[in-house]
């Protein structure tokens, strides 16, 4: 499961408005000595390397505005979606690709043929958002509520 913090901001019935502060995760990395990525992180003022973002979740859990809360997202959600992501459009192309090689046509045209295949498969993606948005499983939860002790 991964696990965030976030503020609640505003609340409409049962939709919430949640603001996540994003970390970076450079922070807990052990080779951030040795890697471009936190360098650049680093550039710019500190409001501009804290990064908010707002969600909106639906849920019946009593909350208050300026409360902390945690949610959850299953682990294997984001691993479906970064492989339908990344893997579709490849998969697609080498799909076309090949299907024009075996036809035998002349190597522009299996590379353009090619092209179409990882466009169309850009083009999936765009369809298959909608279903993937739509899943439950693809939507944060609130856990719980945080209480701090002062």
């Amino acid at each position: 499961m991964i696990v965030e913090n976030a503020w609640v901001e505003s609340i409409i019935d049962n939709q919430i408005t949640l603001q996540t502060v994003r970390s970076a995760s450079c922070q807990s990395c052990k080779a951030k000595s040795g890697c471009g990525q936190a360098l650049l992180s680093k550039i710019g003022d500190e409001e501009q390397q804290v990064k908010k973002n707002n969600i909106t979740i639906f849920s019946d859990e009593t909350v208050s505005i300026g409360e902390e809360v945690e949610l959850i997202l299953p682990e294997n959600s984001l691993v479906l979606a970064a492989l339908i992501m990344y893997l579709m459009p490849l998969l697609m192309m080498m799909f076309f690709a090949l299907t024009a090689s075996l036809l035998n046509l002349h190597d522009v045209a299996v590379s353009l043929i090619g092209l179409i295949g990882l466009a169309m498969g850009f083009a999936s993606i765009t369809l298959l958002n909608n279903q993937i948005n739509t899943g439950e499983n693809f939507e944060p939860k609130l856990r719980r509520k945080l209480i701090k002790i002062a």
